[in-house]
C-alpha cells in the first residue's frame, strides 16, 4: 500500500477489506477507495446525500480541481461522487490530498453522519450496502427503494427500441463531418490523419443524437462505418488530387487509372499513400477502442452491483 494512503487510512481509522478496498468515515462523511498500488487507475467514492444544487456544486468543484488532484473522470449522483484518477507518478499523493479536502467541501453541500439516500441521521443500527463496488451505511428501507428505482430505470432502458437504422444514418452523417475535415486538412497541407479521430467520435455522437441505442450493435456499426467512410474519403481525396495534377500538366485520362498507375510505378507516391492510410487507420482504431470501452462500461447494469452486507 502506498505510504500516503496508509497514513491517511491509519489517521482516520478506516477499515481495509479484501474485494472492497478501504472504507469508513472521514469527518462524518463515508468514503471507499482502492488500496492496491496495482489498481490502475485507482478510484475513490464519497457517499453523501446531495440535492440538485449540491450535485451541481459538487460537479463544479470536481471539474475545477481535476488538474489539482489528477482526476481522469468523475461521476456525481444524488448519493455522492466517484473519482477515477490518472495512473501517473505522484497519483497516490494526489488521491490522499483529495481524501483530505473532499469532506471539507462536502460539509458545505451536505450533512455528515446521514443516510446518503434520504439525508436523515442513520441512527445506531448500522447496516452496510453496496452500489457499484462500494460499501457504505444507509437505511435499509432507503436502499430497498433505491433498488426498485434502479430496476425500473433499467427495465425502461431495456424496453426502448434499438433504432438501429436511425443510428446508422446518424453514424454516417457524423463521420462525414470528420471526413470533410480530413479532406480539407489534406489539401491545405496539414497533417490530415489526425482528423480520423473526428470521424470515429462524430459517428458515435451522431448515433446517439438520432436515437440509436447504446448497445453492441452500436459498437459494430461505428467500427464498420468509420473504416468504410475513411477509406472512401481517402480514395476520393487522392482521385481529386490526381485529377488536379493532370489538369495542371495538361494530361488527359482517367484519374482513377492514373492513381493505380502511380501506385504501381511511383514508389514515393505509393509510400505517401500507404503512410496516410496506415496512420489514419491507427487513429480510427484508437478512437473506436475508446468508444467501445465507454459503451461497454455504460452497459454494466447497476442493478447487478447492488448488495446487502
Amino acid at each position: 500500500m502506498n505510504k500516503y494512503l496508509k497514513a491517511f487510512i491509519d489517521a482516520n481509522r478506516l477499515t481495509c477489506e479484501k474485494g472492497v478496498g478501504f472504507y469508513g468515515k472521514v469527518k462524518g462523511f463515508q468514503v471507499r477507495g482502492d488500496t492496491s498500488a496495482l489498481a490502475a487507475p485507482p478510484s475513490v467514492a464519497f457517499y453523501a446525500h446531495l440535492s440538485e444544487e449540491g450535485m451541481a456544486r459538487t460537479d463544479a468543484w470536481l471539474h475545477s480541481n481535476t488538474a489539482t488532484y489528477g482526476i481522469a473522470s468523475f461521476n456525481v449522483t444524488k448519493i455522492g461522487f466517484t473519482c477515477v484518477f490518472n495512473a501517473l507518478m505522484g497519483t497516490w499523493k494526489r488521491v490522499a490530498a483529495l481524501l483530505e479536502q473532499a469532506p471539507v467541501f462536502l460539509a458545505e453541500v451536505s450533512a455528515p453522519d446521514t443516510c446518503p439516500f434520504c439525508g436523515e441521521p442513520i441512527g445506531e443500527e448500522v447496516r452496510y450496502f453496496g452500489v457499484n463496488g462500494g460499501k457504505f451505511a444507509a437505511h435499509e428501507r432507503c436502499f430497498d427503494a433505491y433498488c426498485d428505482e434502479v430496476a425500473q430505470k433499467e427495465g425502461e432502458e431495456k424496453a426502448k427500441p434499438d433504432n438501429t437504422a436511425r443510428g446508422i444514418v446518424g453514424a454516417i452523417i457524423g463521420s462525414l463531418v470528420g471526413c470533410l475535415v480530413w479532406g480539407a486538412l489534406y489539401f491545405i497541407g496539414y497533417l490530415a490523419v489526425v482528423a480520423a479521430i473526428l470521424v470515429a467520435f462524430g459517428a458515435a455522437f451522431a448515433w446517439d443524437k438520432l436515437g440509436g441505442k447504446n448497445n453492441k450493435i452500436k459498437i459494430i456499426s461505428v467500427w464498420v462505418v468509420t473504416l468504410v467512410m475513411i477509406t472512401v474519403t481517402m480514395l476520393v481525396v487522392y482521385l481529386i488530387d490526381v485529377n488536379i495534377a493532370l489538369n495542371e500538366v495538361g494530361v488527359e485520362g482517367s484519374a482513377f487509372e492514373w492513381f493505380i498507375t502511380l501506385l504501381a510505378e511511383d514508389e514515393e507516391f505509393m509510400r505517401a499513400v500507404l503512410i496516410d492510410t496506415i496512420v489514419s487507420y491507427i487513429f480510427i482504431a484508437v478512437a473506436d477502442i475508446l468508444i467501445t470501452a465507454r459503451i461497454l462500461q455504460t452497459q454494466k447494469r447497476e442493478g447487478k452491483s447492488l448488495k446487502k452486507y
